[in-house]
């Protein structure tokens, strides 16, 4: 390509096989060897022969440490079957199916993961983002079943960074949302 930089290929190549060697890995390092890495991808960045290593391993760390984030965001197995009240606001348009309406919450709780997939079965109200309620809910971790033959709702939920899945045993409206098409940030 005319006026691109000689090597430039290389870099973007080293980013990419990093960022894509991330999830090989069978376990998320701590952050004390991920610290290791960078400084390691850092000392080989300026040495020509070593630079798209370098920037590779600093891909790599970039995807594990965002995969630690995500990980330390996660109901634990210990809290499986709680019944919480919780109070916080709707972040998702909500999806409503005949059975159930299902959206995303974000609960005030700092102990909580930052999104919840709630779901409502029951005597469900109308439901709008921005909206702010206090709900009971029943809290499980975002486990899903193993399925050989279809999609994978686990990766799904993780991906997406839902940190617990819960279902509504009763919930109070608390305040409508700020403005029209208002998603808290």
């Amino acid at each position: 390509m005319k006026g691109a930089a000689p090597g430039g290929w290389i870099a973007t190549a080293s980013l990419a096989a990093g960022s894509l060697a991330a999830p090989l890995l069978p376990q998320v390092p701590g952050p004390g060897w991920l610290g290791l890495a960078v400084c390691i991808g850092l000392i080989l960045l300026p040495l020509r022969n070593t630079r798209a290593f370098g920037l590779a391993l600093l891909a790599g760390c970039w995807s594990l440490w965002t995969f630690h984030l995500a990980l330390q965001d996660r109901l634990s197995a210990g809290r499986a079957g709680e019944v919480l009240s919780v109070t916080g606001t709707v972040v998702s348009l909500p999806e409503k199916h005949p059975d159930y309406t299902r959206f995303r919450f974000r609960p005030d709780d700092a102990t909580l993961p930052r999104n919840l997939l709630v779901h409502w079965y029951r005597e469900r109200p109308e439901v709008s983002s921005g909206e702010r309620w206090r709900l009971e809910v029943r809290v499980r971790p975002p486990w899903a079943s193993v399925n050989f033959h279809g999609r994978d709702r686990e990766r799904w939920l993780f991906a997406n960074h839902i940190g617990a899945v819960a279902s509504v045993r009763k919930g109070e409206f608390l305040q409508a949302a700020n403005g029209p098409g208002s998603l808290p940030g």
